[in-house]
């Protein structure tokens, strides 16, 4: 027999044996890599503070697509530090958030409680370390389009003076006041003027930029109440909240004055507000009568707002009378309606039914003013009563 080549086949062994080796030897990195790296950590979402909301971002437009008043940049005085301090023991001893101000704000009733057409007149005798003083307190007020035309009349009081404050803090009639007065009748005053009227006259340099203004949202009266009612939480850093109606919710049409003040009714009112305060003992809750309008003086506004007037008064809390303020002119004079009831003056709009305080500046500047007193007042300061 014919022996078979043993050469082939041993090559064929060690090729076989070589490639063997060389995959070993192409894995063995991956395999050690592996073992090597720590297991992967699975993120943990980050949660917030307890007791700290995580906050919306900030309104900018209306509804309609309109531009709302720029949010101050100067950075407001915080009610707790922002910072966390150094690690350090921890104390058992509860602690209590730095106030900036006369603190606490003076506990309602305030000298001057009800803050009305009168409290305007006295604006200028507000002591200036009692508007420095007012100028830290945290407030925030919900309403509608007077709401934003009573912000633009702090903004005009936050000019560095009147000459400088902008064009809408300075418009008024050209000589007498006309009731739905067309607009040749309106003009801008500047310091070129020989002769500018004491109605929209102010000296300036009231820094507002702790006092925020929030559009409310709702068709009806119930809405916008159940709104607020929901936005309080987002705003617990304030010391003072505050939320007032407009005209339209007072029409003859509203049912606004019959169940408001009802403790049985099934829906929110002046109830769900009021028990706001047991929540939030700490803050200081202010309460408002309506806007109004030309034609706005019905008999629902005035049955609404002299309800608000008794209960604010019965329950010593304090109430900014925005109805009162519009439906006296200047120099202290009621305005009314041909059936007797308060309407918004005609010194304060240029409107024929409506009631907006942005063509003429005297309105707004009159609760602006106003507004300022209330805070000076829970900021210590004792005015003589008018």
């Amino acid at each position: 027999m014919k022996n078979k080549p043993i050469l082939p086949w041993a090559l064929v062994i060690l090729l076989g044996l070589a490639l063997i080796f060389v995959l070993i030897r192409q894995n063995q990195p991956a395999a050690v890599s592996q073992l090597s790296t720590s297991t992967p950590t699975v993120p943990i979402p980050v949660q917030p503070s307890p007791g700290r909301s995580v906050s919306s971002p900030a309104q900018t437009t209306t509804p309609g697509g309109e531009e709302l008043p720029p949010t101050p940049s100067s950075p407001l005085p915080a009610l707790t530090a922002t910072n966390p301090p150094p690690a350090e023991t921890p104390s058992t001893t509860p602690t209590t958030p730095a106030m900036t101000g006369i603190q606490p704000l003076a506990a309602p009733p305030i000298p001057i409680n009800i803050i009305d057409h009168r409290a305007a007149a006295l604006f200028d005798q507000i002591p200036p370390e009692y508007l420095r003083e007012a100028e830290k307190i945290r407030m925030v007020f919900f309403d509608r389009s007077v709401g934003w035309n009573i912000s633009s009349g702090l903004d005009c009081l936050a000019a560095p003076s009147w000459a400088a404050s902008p064009s809408h803090c300075r418009r008024y009639f050209t000589s007498q006041v006309v009731c739905a007065a067309p607009s040749d009748q309106v003009k801008t005053y500047t310091n070129r003027d020989s002769v500018v009227p004491a109605a929209i006259r102010f000296p300036g340099g009231n820094d507002r930029s702790n006092i925020e203004f929030v559009l409310s949202e709702g068709a009806y009266w119930y809405e916008e109440l159940q709104y607020f009612l929901n936005q309080v939480p987002q705003y617990a850093d304030r010391q003072i909240i505050t939320y007032g109606h407009n005209y339209l919710q007072v029409t003859n049409a509203s049912d606004i004055a019959d169940v408001y003040f009802d403790p049985n009714y099934a829906g929110p009112n002046l109830y769900e507000l009021a028990a706001l305060e047991e929540q939030y003992p700490e803050k200081t809750f202010v309460y408002w009568t309506t806007s109004l309008a030309r034609n706005i003086g019905s008999d629902v506004s005035r049955r609404f707002n002299d309800q608000m007037r008794t209960w604010a008064r019965a329950n010593n809390r304090i109430l900014f009378d925005l109805a009162d303020i519009l439906s006296h002119t200047t120099d202290g004079q009621a305005c009314l309606s041909d059936s007797g009831n308060p309407v918004i003056c005609c010194e304060y709009t240029t409107e024929s039914e409506g009631g907006h305080l942005g063509a003429v500046s005297a309105g707004k500047l009159q609760a602006a003013k106003a507004m300022w007193v209330m805070l000076a007042q829970l900021a210590g300061w004792q005015p003589i009563q008018p």
